[in-house]
């Protein structure tokens, strides 16, 4: 059988709550009311419910994350491409410059009183070098001069072997005409002899025909002071005659053909000499080549050693000198000397991501912060951001500085420095090599869309139509 102080204790509980709600003044009729129903059907629910505060702080965090949603389709958030890098000069030939050593020496001499940091100006004599060899420029002029007279004999045999070509070629065309003109007097002679032979000829058969007519008149009983021996004879005669005239002919043909042998043989060896005499042109200008080829290698060697006095290349700051006087040997291509020049328009290198490179524009805005100097940056809202310098995408490099990241250059900007709250660049603390963080101005989007857009590594969002029509309606004057 359970205890009777079982019974009595939700009896003592009920006693309990109803003298603690009578002196609560300032709670309502309705949690009154609830307290009541609860106490009397479940009075352990008494013991365990919560405070008045905890109710308060769920309905102002209920209101709160109201508010964050309301905001997230209403807050305008400013999409930027975060870079880094430094301070440079906007034209290359500002930028610092190493000069370098053109020869293999020992430095001889460095200027008085040239130290770090001391401002020169272009043409100033900083240090000069000296040869490992110390008589190796006056060897090399020696060897230019014995060049030059080397050059000058080969001119002459080269003008000389020109000239025998010419003459080999005269020569040999003087002999082809004398012995054209021989074989020329042969034909005639030939001619000669054919015409003469064909005199022969007509009055031989002439005779024969005499002959013969004498004898048909003899054998008929006609003598009338005919002589036949006589017609025997001349036919004889001019049968000799002909013969004479036919072997002559004989031998001039002979005549003709050894000239026309004796032609073809003074072709062929004047074509030999010519030959001959070209191939010593051919000859004579190689060497002349080859020479001159060594004349300018040891005018390039000589021009070097020229070089052996370094002077500044450009008005500046003397940043590093690591040669010391006497004691250093450099070799081609050592730095002697590194030189700042003064600069007449600042840059910032601003190395940025390829994800949002295809939307950065020549001319955007850029907020930039530099080392040194107090700033607080808004990335979301650039026009409260304080100690800030503003600036415009100048040039974006087609190629990439490696890692997938590119590199923009930033400019002063003269119409951001006109407008409120606007500062130009302090141009008088920014140096080259200076570090700085910058902040390209993309496009102006809600809020959550912006954490929608983080959150999936998305790039920012680019509306064309509007970048066309801003493009067309304003038009960025860049500084020159």
């Amino acid at each position: 059988m359970e205890s009777p102080a079982i019974w009595t204790r939700p009896m003592l509980l009920r006693e309990t709550v109803k003298s603690n709600m009578s002196t609560i003044t300032k709670q309502s009729k309705r949690t009154v009311r609830i307290e009541n129903e609860l106490g009397g059907d479940f009075p352990a629910l008494l013991l365990v419910r919560s405070l008045r505060w905890i109710h308060r702080l769920a309905y102002y965090t209920m209101f709160g994350l109201l508010l964050v949603v309301i905001g997230l389709f209403a807050l305008p958030w400013q999409q930027t491409s975060q870079g880094s890098g430094t301070v440079s000069a906007l034209n290359p030939q500002e930028r610092p410059q190493q000069v370098k050593s053109q020869y293999d020496g020992v430095v001889k001499q460095i200027a008085e009183g040239m130290v770090e940091g001391r401002r020169v100006k272009k043409g100033e004599f900083i240090l000069e070098l000296e040869p490992t060899a110390r008589q190796e420029l006056a060897q090399t002029d020696e060897i230019i001069k014995l060049l030059g007279e080397q050059l000058k004999a080969e001119e002459t045999e080269y003008d000389l072997s020109k000239s025998q070509v010419t003459l080999a070629e005269s020569t040999r065309d003087a002999n082809i005409e004398k012995q054209k003109a021989a074989i020329q007097t042969a034909e005639f002679k030939l001619q000669e002899k054919d015409s003469l032979i064909r005199k022969y000829n007509v009055e031989l058969e002439l005779a024969k025909l005499n002959r013969a007519q004498s004898d048909r008149l003899i054998a008929v009983g006609v003598e009338a002071g005919l002589d036949n021996a006589a017609y025997l004879a001349k036919e004889k005669g001019l049968i000799a005659e002909l013969q004479a005239q036919t072997e002559s002919r004989a031998a001039i043909e002979a005549e003709i053909a050894e000239k026309e042998a004796e032609l073809d043989k003074i072709t062929a060896e004047g074509n030999d000499k010519i030959a001959s005499a070209k191939s010593k042109v051919q000859s004579y200008y190689g060497k002349m080549q080859m020479t001159q080829q060594k004349i300018k290698d040891y005018g390039i060697k000589r021009g070097e050693l020229d070089r052996l006095k370094q002077e500044a290349p450009c008005d500046g700051v003397l940043y590093r000198l690591v040669t010391a006087e006497g004691a250093s040997t450099v070799k081609k291509g050592d730095e002697l000397f590194t030189i700042v020049p003064d600069v007449n328009e600042l840059a910032v290198e601003l190395v940025v991501s390829g994800n949002d490179t295809s939307f950065i524009r020549e001319g955007q805005e850029v907020r930039l912060q530099f080392e040194g100097w107090p700033a607080v940056q808004f990335v979301g809202w650039p026009s409260i951001a304080i100690g800030t310098f503003g600036g415009r995408v100048k040039m974006i490099d087609t190629f990439s500085a490696g890692a997938g990241k590119f590199r923009i250059l930033v400019v002063p900007d003269p119409e951001l420095d006109t407008l409120p709250g606007q500062r130009p660049w302090p141009k008088n603390i920014l140096r080259q090599g200076m570090r700085a963080n910058g902040w390209v101005l993309l496009n102006e989007v809600t809020l959550g869309f912006e954490i929608w857009r983080q959150l999936n590594g998305f790039p920012p969002s680019v509306d064309d139509e509007k970048s066309d029509s801003d493009d067309k309606a304003k038009k960025i004057k860049l500084p020159k």
